[in-house]
């Protein structure tokens, strides 16, 4: 009987390639390739099974979300309990690990073997139950992290484009936020030399038009835009 056994899953969105190590490294019959779906991850468990190991261990990087079916799968078949252990392995270990091995192919069956002896080498932390439950709420966080993250490039972006109609729109305008709505529609309805011949009151009740009723000391905002140096035609 095998006391440990040690399983490398390569994963991409259409397959798992599965490959099984004892404890002595020795591989335990050819990788084999799986789909990566329902029948596929009962097929890997099916075949890991067989082998009535005391102790499983099962790997595969942490790549874009296509091991996350497999591994709930695995985690909730009630067997992680009872000396099975899931791996989801930053790639960056797997290949720092991979330069012990130079001149090798680079191939998902490969690939399968490096991160099933990777595991074999032990020093990592199991994914949990406890961590699976918080999963949904890492994923849309990092989601959210993502979308601010393409709002402040589009706002830098819009910032190039705000320099060649007011140059100094960002740095002088008197608006707390130069995307809010009334800064916008200055910027949309008026050019440099419109602005610096406009009368004082019809900016006034354009700002007041355009901001919710939300902004205070109207009359203050529309001389400081006046008077600024960005509206100033080329």
């Amino acid at each position: 009987m095998i006391s440990k056994l040690f399983a490398g899953i390569d994963i991409s969105s259409k397959d798992a390639v599965l490959c099984c190590l004892d404890q002595d490294g020795h591989q335990l019959g050819p990788s084999r390739s799986y789909t990566n779906d329902f029948d596929g991850a009962n097929e890997i468990f099916d075949v890991i099974s067989a082998f009535e190991a005391k102790e499983v261990h099962v790997g595969f990087e942490a790549t874009s979300v296509y091991g996350a079916h497999i591994r709930d799968f695995l985690i909730s078949t009630g067997r992680v309990s009872n000396g099975w252990f899931v791996y989801e392995i930053n790639p960056a270990l797997v290949a720092g690990f991979k330069k012990s091995f130079p001149k090798r192919p680079k191939t998902d069956h490969f690939d399968s073997w490096l991160i099933a002896e990777r595991v074999r080498f032990e020093r990592l932390e199991p994914y949990s139950h406890q961590r699976k439950l918080t999963e949904p709420l890492l994923q849309l966080t990092r989601h959210r992290l993502h979308l601010i993250e393409l709002v402040t490039a589009e706002q830098n972006r819009a910032g190039n484009m705000f320099f060649l109609k007011f140059s100094n729109y960002q740095r002088d305008n008197p608006f707390s936020n130069t995307f809010g709505k009334a800064s916008l529609a200055l910027l949309r309805d008026f050019s440099p030399g419109e602005l610096a011949n406009i009368d004082i009151q019809e900016l006034v009740n354009f700002i007041a038009n355009n901001g919710n009723n939300r902004l205070k000391d109207i009359e203050g905002m529309a001389v400081e835009i006046l008077n600024s140096r960005a509206i100033i035609p080329r």
